[in-house]
């Protein structure tokens, strides 16, 4: 097909998100490959990693990078045609148009009228045989034609279950990819990227607090954001910690009531000390440092401590040696990556 036939034709980017670009996706290793695989798709469509099929939990960043390769393309060259679509969308329309004897427009649509193919949630496809007949036939003419097809998925290709095995071998015939959850710095990451976003002022203890404590998906930790900044601003309350915990209780990981006592010889035996020295007053390095973090979850992990509180549970220290202990941590979390990998470890160990 011409060039100038192919301007003739509806674009359907409508579909796409502005805030879902290559831009605003935080890369860290535990999506490094499908990030850079998407972009690449990108950038050669149809001729690079053809198809690309990305995989992973829900909520990880599938869903935003299909949206990204779109609008990188469009960026790139407005007269391409992009069809972003999900399985379930894909037999929708296929059932209507069957029943109302409009097949051809149906493929018209999807073998034809397009350059690139995104589909998510290729897992859903299982539902009707016939469907898949169709898909089989569609990803066939697509890719003999040189057109570009990527697939998102929960599963590995090769693990959908209900999937023909003609399906399955096509998928895998590209690249595979994987997307898993987040380790603890590029989820403080991406929590601080949609606070940017949203234009808000997220002091840094509380996104810590967010990327520590909801760990599950992104889209669950960026709508925890959007909850908390919705309750401050309907409410006049200002966005803290103690603020976010009431807010987001429900997502909170269920704890058993911990004691400072608790806490104390967990952070102790994870720096080879004593409980007793940490409640002592002695000053040496390791002691100070591994007194200030139990204080720092302490406060962080045991809701209705104060300062006070803290305080004569590490043998009367004054409430000020505590907060100032907390603020330490706190600014050290924001700006040491090995140090903040450090707490998050201490955290899973006093969560048992």
């Amino acid at each position: 097909m011409k060039r100038s036939e192919k301007r003739e034709l509806p674009r359907r980017s409508s579909r796409f998100s502005e805030r879902f670009t290559f831009e605003t996706f935080v890369v860290g290793p535990s999506n490094q490959l499908a990030a850079a695989a998407a972009m690449a798709v990108a950038d050669q469509p149809g001729r690079i990693y053809n198809p690309l099929f990305i995989y992973g939990g829900t909520g990880l960043g599938k869903t935003h990078l299909l949206h990204a390769i779109g609008n990188r393309v469009l960026e790139r060259d407005p007269t391409m045609r992009v069809v972003y679509t999900s399985a379930e969308q894909f037999l929708n329309e296929f059932l209507y148009q069957l029943r109302r004897g409009r097949m051809d427009e149906f493929r018209r649509k999807y073998r034809e009228e397009l350059d690139i193919l995104l589909v998510d949630d290729i897992q859903t496809l299982r539902k009707k045989e016939e469907t898949q007949n169709e898909f089989f036939h569609t990803f066939n003419d697509l890719h003999d034609a040189g057109k570009a097809i990527v697939l998102t998925s929960d599963i590995h290709p090769n693990e959908l279950p209900n999937i023909e095995a003609r399906l399955k071998t096509r998928f895998a015939s590209g690249l595979t990819a994987d997307i898993y959850e987040p380790p603890y710095e590029v989820r403080l990451a991406i929590i601080k990227r949609k606070a940017e976003l949203d234009r808000v002022f997220l002091p840094d203890d509380v996104a810590q607090f967010i990327a520590s404590n909801i760990t599950r998906s992104v889209r669950e930790m960026e709508g925890a954001l959007t909850r908390l900044v919705a309750h401050s601003s309907l409410t006049g309350r200002p966005l803290t910690v103690r603020y976010a915990e009431e807010v987001l209780r429900d997502l909170l990981p269920m704890r058993q009531a911990l004691s400072i006592e608790q806490i104390q010889k967990v952070v102790a035996r994870y720096y080879g000390l004593t409980p007793e020295d940490l409640v002592g007053n002695k000053r040496l390095r390791p002691i100070a440092r591994g007194r200030a973090v139990a204080m720092y979850f302490c406060r962080k992990l045991i809701p209705d401590a104060s300062f006070p509180a803290i305080g004569q549970g590490f043998g009367g220290k004054h409430h000020t040696t505590v907060m100032s202990a907390v603020e330490k941590v706190s600014a050290e979390r924001a700006s040491n990556p090995a140090f903040a990998r450090e707490l998050e470890e201490i955290e899973r160990q006093i969560a048992g």
